[in-house]
């Protein structure tokens, strides 16, 4: 049985309704995609029995401004205050993944000068940059605050990677690494050959992870530590392969880094990457980096495998004021294996909207009129045609 309890929203108060279809299997829940039909209640027994059972959650871009920087780093503050009001979402799920705009340097300059580490404050030119700058670098409680709250997969290949330089992605990588977070998309300078693709437990289910981005700001990746999405398709693509061909990996997350910034439009290249990215074996397909929201499409692979790929889940913690980049969603996907298969297959896969209210510092569920969770046309979302687009504002 699969009811409202699954993703632990009662613990707010909040009653979460769920229109439920099922379609090979498939069990997708839609909000405010098609209509704005009053939202029901559906309760469906699935033929799903001794089955392992993981439950992933996707957050938006977390990009730590410097008003938000100045709030962390207070005495007696800390990153995880901006969204401890939705963890008990995120305590329901067996792994959060999410996309940190940064690295996490304790002795960096923006300038790349090293310096004296002079603890968790603002005051230090390791973690503030004029506001026009935008060049951005977070202190390693960031990565502890992380791990409390259930993140265990972080993407580090995003355009600021290099923001700290080479030595900055691999402080940042050993920072997660002492978390247990595992960081996708860069690699240590004293590993050049390391594999891009990672593989995380959850829930009893090896799910693979493999992240990219489309650039670095123009800082040149001298050291190979970022995998690019388009001048290094073949090898992310390759990586993507690799995990889902391996038969001890159960599913695989692709989690590009792509699009144009606070624009709905999708690229003509995200589609064909896409498009490569299903054929070569990922099981969904969860983008950051517009800052806005975009549409989500469904694929399908040549092996006949349905896919959905979320453009973009705009920002979850972010200083930005505009309303649009201050909407995001928590995309909640659930992978269920039967016993005997040989891999496992999406059950569930739906969103939950979320606002950042800049005044109070806090992300939040948002009030957005088009949340309603509403029927969605199966026949038509299973089809590479349809389009069906995610609210672009909550206002």
């Amino acid at each position: 049985t699969i009811g409202t309890n699954d993703i632990g929203m009662t613990a707010l108060g909040i009653r979460i309704a769920a229109v439920k279809g099922v379609v090979a299997g498939l069990t997708v829940l839609a909000c405010g995609l098609f209509s704005d039909a009053p939202a029901t209640e559906t309760r469906i027994e699935t033929a799903f029995e001794h089955a392992e059972r993981a439950t992933i959650a996707f957050v938006g871009d977390l990009i730590f401004h410097n008003d938000l920087q100045r709030a962390a780093l207070s005495d007696g503050s800390n990153y995880r205050l901006f969204w401890e009001d939705l963890n008990p979402i995120f305590q329901s799920a067996d792994a959060v993944y999410g996309n940190v705009e940064g690295p996490l340097a304790h002795d960096i300059t923006r300038d790349g000068r090293r310096v004296p580490e002079l603890g968790k404050t603002f005051a230090s030119p390791v973690y503030s940059a004029p506001d026009a700058l935008l060049n951005f670098n977070y202190h390693f409680s960031l990565a502890r605050d992380l791990g409390d709250s259930g993140f265990r997969i972080i993407s580090t290949a995003n355009n600021h990677a290099l923001d700290r330089g080479p030595a900055g992605i691999d402080q940042t990588l050993e920072r997660y690494r002492e978390q247990g977070i595992a960081a996708v998309g860069t690699r240590h300078s004293r590993n050049p050959n390391a594999d891009w693709g990672h593989v995380v437990r959850a829930s009893g289910l090896n799910v693979g992870w493999v992240a990219c981005t489309y650039g670095t700001n123009g800082h040149l990746d001298v050291s190979h530590q970022v995998l690019d999405c388009y001048d290094e398709k073949a090898e992310t693509l390759s990586a993507i392969r690799k995990l889902a061909q391996r038969p001890d990996v159960d599913a695989v997350f692709f989690v590009p880094h792509w699009g144009i910034e606070n624009q709905a439009v999708i690229e003509t290249q995200q589609e064909s990457l896409a498009r490569e990215a299903v054929d070569a074996g990922a099981t969904a397909i969860v983008g950051t980096h517009p800052h806005i929201l975009q549409e989500w499409h469904w694929l399908t692979s040549k092996d006949g495998r349905v896919t959905p790929v979320v453009y973009s889940t705009g920002n979850f913690v972010s200083g930005q004021a505009n309303s649009p980049q201050r909407q995001g969603i928590i995309v909640v996907a659930t992978l269920e294996k039967k016993s005997g298969s040989r891999k496992a297959n999406l059950s569930e896969f739906h969103y939950l909207t979320t606002e950042f209210d800049i005044q109070a510092g806090r992300a939040k569920l948002s009030n957005c009129r088009h949340a309603d969770y509403s029927v969605l046309p199966l026949s038509a979302a299973l089809s590479a045609a349809n389009r069906g687009r995610i609210p672009a504002s909550c206002d």
